[in-house]
């Protein structure tokens, strides 16, 4: 018989209700949280670099570029949608896929409650390195299908079905075929599933379950570029130095280690603005989750935990260790799930305080975790306006740019000409428009192809309605001798049309 208590008869919806509102509380926090630092971004629309050239390619061209880097899985996704390069779409499933992601992580799969997930989850979510890649219209849903391609992995792994396994293993190699540094994001979920009921064949088996997914990712792409006749792009390549590790192992390390702790502590020159509060939560959880790892009774259990842990902090370090470093920051999408399961930890190592001092703990924590998420989408939200800022300016550039077309070209209005462009131009660097890697940074500022020729400025110039192709290579000849006699800008003459090509110059070519 069920003892009902004291419980009101009378009103039996009083406990659904009162549940309802226990859970409402985190999850409006958590969603504030993430509005709080993307909503500007996802209801922007400013090109940045990519997207200029995206925006114009077909589907299927876009999707072999994709499979020429080795991210087949991104080519595959890019076949799927319509051109992303458009407000809201891209960006908000970038961000409501990745935070769902991280949600699940911290409750399910790290098991902790519904405040300890909120608290967590919005910090992981809320890292500064991510605005850098959830910018690029191009890629940013991806990242979100990644990182639930990352939960199904721990899921399948933790099964005991052969079956889900193997499908565990799959959506790692799929996540590994959008974004190569899911790898390290999936490594830190397994090392969470190694740690939880350790033994040699769990171990052994996860262990392998990462060799599997990146070997199947490889082949995946191997495969898919054979088929469809496309060669291997060096563009992934160009970011690892193995030769520099075993060249001057020392001073890789110290400087990797430099690396992780200037993102760690948000550095002023790495994102504009300085917040120490993160680093604060990840020296409080890293000694929570050894407090944790001490308490446990059996030997080789704390020795496993411990280890654990110190492969878990090793993650960012070995990244950074093996790359041309300092690692770009929009490369570092596998920092989120690194957090959570940190987070998780610390959340166990905290339940083995007395529960006076876990009280007082529990509180300080959520203060310091409050701190470091105002902090990160005040950095955010500074690196998001930096580029909208920019961008602005580079239209007005454009525009000049278009007027003087129409003044210059005797031809039909919208009529493609040629367009030399000559030398750089970067807006200065501010407090308020710091350029950081593809935020903030000018599409006029030299991002030039293998030739020498400035495609994304001309793209960029399409996308503001200056219709204007690439010069052949007389043309360019030509243009480059017109250009050193012109004057740059933003002096009187300094576009000109001469023999059909439209050139601007804005200071001497590269060599």
């Amino acid at each position: 018989m069920v003892d009902v208590g004291t419980r009101d008869l009378s009103r039996p919806e009083t406990f659904s209700t009162e549940s309802r509102m226990r859970r409402a509380g985190p999850i409006a926090a958590f969603v504030l949280a993430i509005t709080m630092t993307y909503g500007f971004e996802i209801f922007s629309f400013h090109l940045t670099l990519d997207e200029e050239l995206f925006g114009e390619a077909a589907q299927g061209s876009y999707s072999l570029l994709w499979l020429a880097q080795g991210r087949w899985a991104m080519g595959a996704l890019t076949m799927l949608v319509p051109s992303p390069v458009v407000p809201v779409v891209s960006a908000l499933l970038g961000v409501v896929l990745t935070s769902a992601a991280v949600w699940i992580v911290c409750r399910r799969c790290m098991r902790m409650g519904l405040w300890p997930t909120a608290l967590a989850a919005s910090l992981a979510c809320t890292l500064p390195t991510l605005p850098f890649m959830f910018s690029f219209s191009t890629i940013a849903y991806g990242i979100g299908v990644g990182n639930l391609l990352l939960v199904a992995y721990f899921v399948g792994i933790t099964s005991k079905s052969w079956l889900w396994r193997s499908v565990g293993v799959f959506a790692f190699a799929f996540a590994i075929g959008i974004y190569d540094s899911f790898l390290a994001a999936g490594a830190a979920l397994a090392i969470a599933v190694i740690c939880r009921r350790p033994t040699w064949l769990k171990t052994v088996m996860v262990l392998a379950s990462i060799g599997l997914a990146l070997l199947a990712s490889k082949i995946i792409a191997s495969i898919a570029q054979a088929v469809f006749g496309v060669g291997q792009d060096a563009y992934v390549g160009k970011f690892i130095d193995l030769a520099g590790v075993l060249a001057d192992p020392t001073g890789r390390v110290k400087r990797a280690l430099s690396s992780v702790w200037d993102v760690a502590f948000l550095s002023q020159e790495r994102f504009g603005l300085h917040s120490p509060w993160l680093g604060v939560m990840l020296v409080a959880m890293i000694a929570l989750a050894i407090l944790g790892a001490l308490q446990n009774k059996d030997v080789r259990g704390k020795a496993v935990s411990l280890m654990g842990l110190a492969a878990l902090l090793a993650l960012p370090v070995a990244v950074e260790l093996v790359s041309v470093s300092p690692v770009l920051l929009r490369s570092m999408v596998y920092l989120p799930m690194v957090v959570a399961v940190l987070a998780g930890w610390a959340a166990q190592g905290l339940g083995t305080l007395p529960s006076r001092s876990a009280a007082i703990t529990s509180g300080l924590l959520a203060a310091v975790t409050v701190l470091a998420v105002v902090g990160q989408a005040t950095i955010s939200n500074r690196l998001f306006a930096a580029s909208e800022m920019t961008y602005a300016q580079d239209q007005n550039l454009a525009f000049d740019i278009g007027q003087e077309k129409e003044r210059l070209v005797d031809t039909v209005t919208g009529e493609n000409v040629a367009l030399y462009i000559s030398g750089t131009h970067q807006w200065p660097s501010s407090v308020f428009v710091p350029a950081k890697e593809n935020l903030g940074v000018s599409f006029f500022s030299g991002q030039v192809g293998p030739d020498g020729m400035q495609y994304r400025t001309a793209a960029f110039l399409r996308s503001q309605g200056v219709a204007v192709r690439m010069p052949d290579g007389a043309e360019a000849e030509r243009s480059k001798i017109k250009a050193d006699s012109m004057p740059s800008y933003p002096q009187a003459g300094w576009v000109s049309y001469d023999e059909g090509v439209l050139i601007v110059n804005f200071g001497p070519s590269a060599p």
